[in-house]
């Protein structure tokens, strides 16, 4: 059976356990740290079960990346992530102007003037939903981007010595 039927039939017989169990699928540090079954299970309960959506938006990003999140943007639960992006933005925002640590969201963020048509369509989408120019966005995602010191920025622009190499996933290690 296709995964999504499978997780399916498990969501009927018991929906926390099937939950906890979709969660160790996507755990990067303690689990099986795979994406796409959880995406695509995601996607699923975004249309389904949105009430599932807000109750564990907040753990996604722990368990694996916020760009899990996109996945949800063309579900019913697009409202519900355009608030949590939002909200967790404010807050980035805020923390980065009383030099306090913020979230890794800008990293996973789509820049809007990006090569990849897919990433301007995603970018686009949150962009608008949060009533930001082109400018505000790309400015914001920047500005957010250089204070976590995302090491794709560091290295273009030839920071290497700011870059903590032992910080550096090893997936990003091996490309780079």
């Amino acid at each position: 059976l296709e995964v999504s039927q499978l997780f399916i039939k498990g969501f009927s017989e018991d929906s926390l356990l099937a939950i906890k169990l979709l969660f160790y699928i996507r755990d990067v540090r303690g689990g099986l740290g795979e994406r796409q079954t959880f995406r695509t299970v995601l996607n699923w309960l975004g249309d389904n079960y949105p009430d599932v959506i807000v109750k564990n938006i907040n753990v996604i990003s722990e368990y694996g990346r916020f760009d899990d999140l996109f996945v949800l943007l063309d579900t019913k639960s697009k409202d519900i992530v355009i608030d949590f992006i939002s909200n967790q933005l404010n807050s980035d925002i805020k923390n980065y102007e009383l030099d306090k640590p913020i979230s890794l969201l800008a990293k996973w963020l789509k820049s809007n003037n990006t090569s990849s048509q897919e990433s301007r369509n995603i970018a686009n989408k949150i962009r608008l939903a949060l009533h930001w120019t082109p400018k505000q966005y790309r400015k914001t995602l920047s500005v957010l981007r250089e204070y976590i010191k995302v090491t794709e920025v560091l290295m273009s622009d030839n920071k290497w010595d700011d870059i903590n190499f032992s910080q550096v996933p090893s997936k990003a290690s091996l490309q780079y």
